[in-house]
C-alpha cells in the first residue's frame, strides 16, 4: 500500500481553518497466490474555515475504487460500504450499499463517493464543547453501475464534540432523508478517541 498526505490544519482536534487532502493505492495479491487479489484506489479532501462569532465550516468528500484482479477475488468485506459515524451519519454502519437481487442482502460496491457540509459552533469554547449541523450525500455502486447523481442517498443532522478530560467525545445523531422501508428513520451514534473530522 503507497499513499500521499497533505495537512495544512492548524490542529488536530476541532481544526479552525486548514485542509486535510489524502490520496493512497492498496495492492492484495501476490506472485505466490491467495484468494484475494484486487487493487483499491481512494481520495479523499476536507476543508476547515472559520466563520462569524467562533463558528467554523468544513466541506468534505471522498471517492474510491476497486477492482478485482484477473488472479483472485474481492471478498465483500473489502468492498466498499457507506454509513456510520465516520461517513453517512444517517445510516447504519455499512447502511448503504448494493443489494443482492435475491436475498436483498447489502453486498458492497466497487465505488463510492460522497460528500458532506457541516457548520460547527462553540457551546462551551473554554470547556472544548462545540455544537455541529451537517448534510451529508453519497452513494457506493456496483462494478456495472455508472455514478448515477439521480441515485443518490443522503442525511441531515446533529452532533456536539467535546474535547474532554477522557479525550475527544463526539454524539451524532443523523436523520435518513428518504428511507427504504427496511432502514430506520434516524440514528444515534457515539465515538470517542480519534480524531474529529
Amino acid at each position: 500500500m503507497g499513499g500521499l498526505t497533505w495537512d495544512s490544519r492548524d490542529k488536530i482536534f476541532l481544526p479552525t481553518k486548514g485542509s486535510l487532502h489524502s490520496v493512497s493505492v492498496e495492492h492484495a495479491g501476490t506472485p505466490l497466490g491467495g484468494s484475494n487479489a484486487f487493487t483499491r484506489y481512494l481520495f479523499s479532501t476536507d476543508w476547515y474555515f472559520p466563520l462569524f462569532w467562533g463558528t467554523i465550516g468544513n466541506v468534505g468528500g471522498k471517492v474510491g475504487y476497486v477492482t478485482e484482479d484477473k488472479k483472485g477475488g474481492l471478498p465483500l468485506y473489502e468492498k466498499f460500504y457507506l454509513g456510520g459515524i465516520n461517513s453517512m451519519r444517517g445510516f447504519e454502519r455499512y447502511g448503504v450499499s448494493p443489494r443482492d437481487a435475491a436475498t436483498g442482502d447489502r453486498i458492497g460496491g466497487n465505488k463510492m463517493w460522497m460528500g458532506s457540509v457541516e457548520y460547527r459552533f462553540p457551546v462551551i469554547e473554554k470547556a472544548g464543547l462545540y455544537g455541529a449541523v451537517f448534510y451529508d450525500i453519497g452513494n457506493v455502486y456496483a462494478d456495472s453501475d455508472t455514478y448515477d447523481i439521480k441515485n443518490l442517498r443522503h442525511d441531515a443532522g446533529l452532533g456536539i464534540r467535546w474535547f474532554s478530560p477522557m479525550g475527544p467525545l463526539r454524539l451524532e445523531w443523523g436523520v435518513n432523508l428518504d428511507p427504504e422501508p427496511d432502514e430506520d428513520r434516524s440514528v444515534f451514534d457515539f465515538g470517542i478517541g480519534g480524531q474529529f473530522d
